[in-house]
């Protein structure tokens, strides 16, 4: 079931990226109603199955947010943070 989750999560993610690329590349960042529906619907998508995953490890939305900016933080503030994560 799990891995199931994880698929849904690569395609509604990757649902979301071409709607919004195409709005960039497309449209010249205009949203239109019929890619402000799609991108609505991915995102959707997306917060749902994070619950999902949340529910399975028994914590919430707003613990592995405050657990990831913590993260982010300590990465700042010990000047990890930098690049685009391809270089490692």
């Amino acid at each position: 079931m799990l891995d199931d989750g994880l698929e849904e999560l690569a395609i509604a993610s990757g649902f979301v990226a071409e709607n919004v690329k195409k709005t960039i590349r497309d449209d010249g960042g205009f949203v239109c109603v019929k890619k402000k529906r799609n991108i609505r619907r991915g995102l959707g998508r997306i917060i749902n199955i994070l619950i999902f995953f949340c529910g399975r490890y028994e914590t919430t939305l707003e613990a592995c947010a405050e657990l990831n900016i913590a993260k982010l933080k300590s990465r700042k503030d010990r000047n990890v943070l930098k690049g685009d994560g391809d270089n490692r």
